[in-house]
């Protein structure tokens, strides 16, 4: 039996990435090291996650300087291609070693569906995983041989959401 297992947080309503990180604080608050890498995420809409876990000894909150092609396609797709895959490495490194109890890989989904990783490659990182380190996955359209690999996969899907009307992200609370 393994002892730790692989989450996807998938679909496309609002959570995923709350979700995640609320896993991560009540992981950190029951003595787990946490490893929180997000991937394609730059601005001022992200930054509470950081901000609030800098302040938690036991969560280590990499973000990497990577621009999503999503939202900026006038980005050099190969040298980001470079970028993420030397950032991923990293991310299997630490998966390896033992070393956190809970490895959160917020928007892997998005690095594979743009193909800037291999969603082989991936799985075969997330197989090599220390048996005690726990992973969630988090973005939308979720790779197939992602979901295959996963243990649990949630979902979110919207209901009713505000900002399909004239709503505005509130600082705070959806960033």
């Amino acid at each position: 039996m393994k002892n730790a297992i692989i989450q996807v947080y998938t679909g496309n309503g609002k959570g995923k990435t709350t979700a995640a990180m609320g896993a991560a604080l009540r992981a950190a608050g029951q003595g787990y090291k946490v490893a929180v890498f997000q991937f394609l995420k730059l601005g001022k809409y992200i930054e509470g996650e950081q901000e609030a876990f800098k302040k938690i000894k036991r969560v280590k909150f990499i973000r990497f300087n990577q621009e999503s092609p999503i939202f900026n396609r006038a980005l050099d797709k190969e040298k980001l291609k470079k970028t993420v895959k030397k950032d991923f490495e990293m991310v299997t490194q630490k998966l390896a070693s033992g070393s956190f109890g809970l490895v959160v890989l917020d928007e892997l989904t998005h690095v594979v569906n743009l193909k800037l990783l291999d969603a082989e490659y991936v799985v075969k990182s997330l197989k090599k995983r220390h048996k005690n380190t726990d992973v969630i996955i988090t973005g939308r359209d979720c790779h197939k041989k992602l979901m295959e690999c996963a243990d649990l996969i949630t979902d979110m899907r919207p209901v009713k959401h505000p900002y399909t009307g004239a709503a505005i992200a509130r600082k705070g609370i959806e960033f």
